[in-house]
């Protein structure tokens, strides 16, 4: 997809899109106008990196999201405690990357309804040990990654 976008040749663009499900609709011009990435949640893991995901979609639409397993939302700065909402309520996930995403306290709380999530990464975030309380509740959670800024011994369960 990256080199097809670098190429700036919209039929390179629009080939990469559609080959993962993603329904484009272009001008006349053959100028892309719109990418509808409803299909793009059939899949199970889904790398969003460095993305605005809420101009993806991801979290406007809520089909098709229960049987997504993997979610790397890694610097997707456009990500908002609000968002963790509706991350929240995706019930198959299991490995969840927040890594440089500007979530909170509140937004973690909003992550403990993830019943399945075992990987947690919460690295450079602006979640404080606080909210690290929230994690107590969600006993699948294996791993858990952290800034080396963190003092270990306040996050672990008691």
């Amino acid at each position: 997809m990256r080199q097809a976008v670098e190429s700036g040749n919209v039929d390179d663009v629009v080939a990469a899109l559609e080959a993962i499900k993603a329904i484009v609709t272009t001008d006349d011009d053959r100028q892309i106008t719109a990418i509808d990435l409803s299909r793009l949640f059939e899949y199970v893991h889904i790398n969003f990196t460095d993305a605005d995901v809420d101009q993806l979609g991801l979290l406007r639409g809520k089909r098709k999201l229960d049987r997504i397993e993997s979610l790397d939302l890694t610097f997707s700065r456009a990500l908002t405690d609000k968002s963790c909402r509706t991350i929240g309520q995706l019930p198959s996930l299991k490995s969840l990357s927040l890594q440089r995403v500007p979530i909170t306290d509140a937004g973690l709380a909003s992550l403990v309804s993830l019943k399945e999530l075992e990987t947690l990464d919460l690295g450079f975030t602006q979640v404080t040990s606080s909210g690290m309380k929230h994690l107590s509740r969600s006993r699948r959670i294996n791993f858990l990654f952290l800034t080396r800024e963190w003092p270990t011994w306040q996050v672990c369960r008691s």
